[in-house]
């Protein structure tokens, strides 16, 4: 009797067991999707397992216990209460820190306070306060030693980046641009600034280290945006900007006539100083060509150089007429302007 009633205690024992501690299984999901290789730890008992590909996760727990959940790759950290044997999706959500305290060396990803080296943060939101079209443009004046120089001014042009000053007379003094990993030598004008996540810029030999020889100049790693989980968006972006003259200038002379008056009163002077006895019809007569008078392509109007202006008053005669009217090129190159 005594040894049924042992064996009956020890199986109930066991069954009570297996109902305390059983597989829990369930899948850790964030923003990206699921999860791989996320630790999960079941703070009562210290026992931790990882998620697989798929973010599906077993471990031995009871109801009542909690799992302690982080993200490897961002250090994001959350709790959930055992509630049954299948959880379901756990959303893991956003890191706990910054993406401005997560800088990307290399292969891997480190905090900004376990970081020994010297590198710098750029944010989008950093890069979308500038209205630029070249990210590397966006940079200038985030990070102290970068600097950041205009090309020609062409429209389209890259501009030129030098971190800690040049380092070498006769070699490049590029640094080496690395987007999503891969070392990048196309056009900068080709990356949407809109679609750039974060820049890290890495300056010392700490940061650049793994790069070998490319990195001697530094290293701006570009990590563009992913696509995230749940409703579809469409963004609309647009920028509308004026572009205006306001430095003052000095007075021209705006008129063509104006213009052949003084050229005439210059040659009428001339003509008084070489002891012509006529100024005035010395002035007519070589107000166009000669070694002294207006180049005759610039007469556009329907008389000829002696018919245009009174040599008695040096003014332009009346009734002239101009075959055509020049273009006003300062009103192309200097008028207010809209950029959208």
């Amino acid at each position: 009797m005594r040894t049924r009633n042992l064996v009956f205690s020890v199986m109930t024992l066991l069954l009570f067991t297996s109902f305390a501690y059983a597989q829990v299984s369930g899948v850790i999901v964030d923003d990206f999707g699921p999860v791989t290789g996320a630790i999960v730890t079941v703070d009562e008992t210290g026992v931790s397992t990882e998620t697989n590909d798929l973010g599906v996760f077993n471990i031995n727990a009871s109801v009542g216990d909690n799992l302690s959940v982080m993200n490897p790759n961002t250090l994001a950290e959350k709790s959930f209460p055992v509630t049954g044997l299948n959880l379901g999706e756990l959303v893991l959500g956003d890191a706990a820190i910054g993406l401005t305290d997560v800088i990307t060396l290399g292969y891997s990803t480190t905090t900004d306070e376990a970081f020994t080296g010297t590198a710098d943060v750029v944010s989008s939101e950093q890069i979308e306060k500038k209205s630029v079209s070249n990210v590397l443009t966006a940079l200038a004046g985030e990070s102290a030693g970068v600097v950041v120089t205009t090309g020609s001014g062409q429209p389209g042009s890259s501009s030129g980046i030098t971190i800690r000053g040049i380092g070498s007379i006769n070699g490049t003094t590029s640094p080496l641009i690395v987007v999503d990993g891969i070392p990048y030598e196309g056009y900068m004008n080709s990356i949407n600034p809109a679609d750039v996540e974060n820049t890290v810029i890495l300056k010392d030999a700490t940061a650049t280290a793994i790069y070998g020889s490319r990195g001697a100049n530094g290293v701006i790693v570009i990590n563009t945006k992913k696509g995230r989980k749940g409703k579809s968006e469409i963004t609309f972006d647009s920028k509308v900007g004026f572009n205006m003259s306001l430095l003052p200038r000095y007075s021209t002379i705006e008129s063509p006539e104006r213009y052949m008056e003084l050229g005439w009163e210059g040659l009428k002077n001339l003509g008084a100083l070489s002891g012509e006895s006529d100024p005035g019809a010395f002035a007519s007569a070589n107000l166009f060509g000669g070694d002294f008078g207006i180049d005759p392509m610039y007469n556009m109007w329907d008389a000829t150089g002696a018919d245009l202006i009174d040599p008695t008053t040096g003014n332009f005669r009346s009734g002239v007429n101009r075959k055509y009217t020049p273009e006003r090129w300062e009103d192309y190159a200097f008028g207010t302007g809209i950029r959208t």
